[in-house]
Formats: structure tokens, C-alpha cells, sequence
């Protein structure tokens, strides 16, 4: 049962308090500035929103940059951290026809490290069937970034070779089991205690994502000829390694993560050095700006689902109050696959 509050938003007959917990960021020089707090204001959803009460919120490298500032157009400190969640909706603003309250939806927003966080109810995507919450994380962020990587910017092809960093991630693990099932040859790089995770995706290869001489190895494994695609994450020495490992003139480059920092290349060195394709990805822009494309993306992950090549998440999962923690693991490359905060 719902009513309507004077023009404003719709909320359910449920209690839904004032205030919550949450997590804030209180500067721009990183995680560890990031605090428990228990007296956050609980957001009211405005037209077009839902209101959802929290199950899990997933942990992401976007959050340890904007954490540090380097995100561009992040939230400004103090702020409430975090930005997918996947919860129950309990109340609606105007001008929702779906969700409806009581349905399981997961999405992207704003203060997602909290008990309770909006989402605009357009891309509000509902768990699917069977699923609880925790199992669908990644399912807006981590596995269409992969997909978009590998498949229209990407343009994978069975036989190719695929070179995916960081492919004990998220987003790594996801792009490792679908370069597998359109056919490519995969090699992983990862720490030399995640080699085994990567193997058991599925990889062919795995290298040590920290040798100094991670082109060479590349090179060898694929005849002197190098990836005909390469997922970039890494940013820093990593992204000048992806460059060199890269097949040329066809090879490409699928840049969407900058977690070692800044790296540049000039047009010199696109003509001279690295004759290779350089393609950037932010999956928030790829949204919001081909929304046709996202659509599509997501179609494809249904199907991908629908045929188990990709199966439910088993993220690591730590209380709210433990949030700090997840952070500055994540943020020193700690942990294996998805984290996860529970309110």
C-alpha cells in the first residue's frame, strides 16, 4: 500500500527512518579518510527516483579514485561513498511507473555505503529470478564494462589473442570467461598468489602482473606478433607494457581503468612506436550517451546468463562498519573478485 504526500513522493506504508549509517568521505587524499558515521540524513526520492532500502553495495576501483580525487566530475568531500547497491524498493517519487515498492532492483547511484540510497527508477534493473542481491553485483558495472571492452569497442573475434589485466578482479574474471566463450585465446596477468583463480576461469596463460618484462612474455606467447586485443586497467608502467604487447597496425587497446595512475602517449609515438588502436571506455558515459548501446550490451548479458556462461557473483562481503577495511584492501590490490558492503 502507498500514498502520495502532498505532490511529493510516493512512500510505501513502511517505517523508514530519519537517519542511517553510512560511510562519508571526508577528504580527497583516499580511502583512509573514509568514516563510519551513524546519523546520515535518509534520502527522499524526488521525480523520477526510487527510494530502495539497502542489501549489499558493491566495492569498486571507481570508488578508490574518487577516493583520491582523480575521478572527473566525482563527488566532492564530505560525501556518502559508494554507487551500486542492489536492495528492496520502499518508496517511489513521482512519475515512477516501475519499480514498484517491494520489487528487488539493483543500480547505480549516489551514497550507495548506507542503509538506504536513490536510484533513478529508469535503470533501476530487477535481480533476476533466483538470484539474491549479493549474487547480482556486477551486473551493472562490472560486467558490461567487460563486455562493451571485448565486444563494440573491442570487436573480439575467435582465434584472437586477448591480453586482460588485472583478470583476478571483478571485471577481470567476467572478461576472462567471455573472451573464452566467443573464442579467443586468453592471457591473464595477476599477482602470483591469484594465478590459480585465473586459471580455473579458463585462461591459457597467466603471467605475473608485476614482472618488469610482461611485453616480452606476451610477445613470446604469441610468436613475436603480440594481443590482437588488450583490456587495460592498470594505468602507470602497466598501460606502456599493454602498448608494446599490442599486435600493429590491427592490434587494439581498450583502455577503462587508470588504477597505477596516469600515463601519456603522443601522436609521435602513435605514428613512430605504438602503431595500434587506443580506445577509452567509462561505462557511466557509454550509458548516458548511447543508451541504444547499453541496451544492447545488457540484452546480450541476459542471453549470456540465460545460457550459464555467466553465473551469479560470490563477492566477499563485509559489514558496513568494516567498509574502511574493504577499501584499503582493494586499493593495495589484496583481494580476489568482488567485494561486496552489507549494511
Amino acid at each position: 500500500m502507498r500514498f502520495p504526500c502532498a505532490g511529493g513522493p510516493v512512500y510505501m506504508v513502511v517505517s523508514i527512518p530519519t537517519t542511517m549509517r553510512a560511510l562519508q568521505q571526508t577528504t580527497l587524499e583516499g580511502p583512509q579518510d573514509v568514516r563510519y558515521i551513524t546519523d546520515a540524513p535518509v534520502p527522499r526520492p524526488g521525480r523520477g527516483e526510487v527510494l530502495i532500502r539497502v542489501a549489499v553495495a558493491g566495492v569498486n576501483f571507481a570508488d578508490i579514485s574518487r577516493a583520491y580525487g582523480t575521478f572527473l566530475g566525482g563527488p566532492q568531500p564530505p560525501y556518502l561513498a559508494g554507487f551500486e547497491a542492489a536492495g528492496e524498493v520502499v518508496a517511489t517519487g513521482e512519475a515512477v511507473s516501475g519499480p514498484q515498492p517491494g520489487a528487488q532492483v539493483i543500480g547505480v547511484g549516489g551514497g550507495a555505503f548506507a542503509e538506504y540510497m536513490i536510484l533513478p527508477a529508469a535503470a533501476a534493473m530487477p535481480v533476476p529470478d533466483d538470484w539474491s542481491a549479493e549474487q547480482a553485483l556486477g551486473l551493472v558495472v562490472n560486467w558490461p564494462t567487460a563486455l562493451a571492452a571485448l565486444r563494440p569497442l573491442g570487436q573480439i573475434a575467435a582465434g584472437e589473442t586477448v591480453l586482460i589485466h588485472a583478470a583476478a578482479g571483478a571485471t577481470g574474471q567476467a572478461a576472462v570467461t567471455m573472451a573464452k566463450h566467443y573464442g579467443a585465446t586468453v592471457i591473464g596477468t595477476a599477482s602470483l598468489s591469484k594465478h590459480e583463480t585465473v586459471r580455473a576461469l579458463g585462461a591459457d596463460h597467466v603471467l605475473d602482473s608485476r614482472t618488469e618484462d610482461l611485453a616480452a612474455e606476451v610477445l613470446d606467447l604469441t610468436g613475436g606478433i603480440g594481443a590482437d586485443l588488450v583490456l587495460e586497467s592498470g594505468g602507470g608502467a602497466s598501460f606502456t607494457a599493454s602498448l608494446a604487447a599490442t599486435r600493429r597496425v590491427t592490434g587494439r587497446v581498450v583502455v577503462y581503468g587508470v588504477a597505477g595512475g596516469k600515463t601519456a602517449i603522443t601522436n609521435w609515438e602513435l605514428v613512430y612506436e605504438h602503431q595500434v588502436h587506443v580506445i577509452g571506455l567509462n561505462i557511466g558515459v557509454l550509458i548516458h550517451t548511447a543508451p541504444r548501446l547499453f541496451g544492447e550490451l545488457m540484452s546480450e548479458l541476459s542471453a549470456l546468463i540465460a545460457l550459464g556462461v555467466l553465473t551469479p557473483a560470490r563477492p566477499t562481503a563485509y559489514d558496513l562498519a568494516d567498509g574502511p577495511r574493504a577499501l584499503e584492501e582493494l586499493a593495495t590490490r589484496a583481494t580476489i573478485g568482488k567485494l561486496a558492503l552489507r549494511p
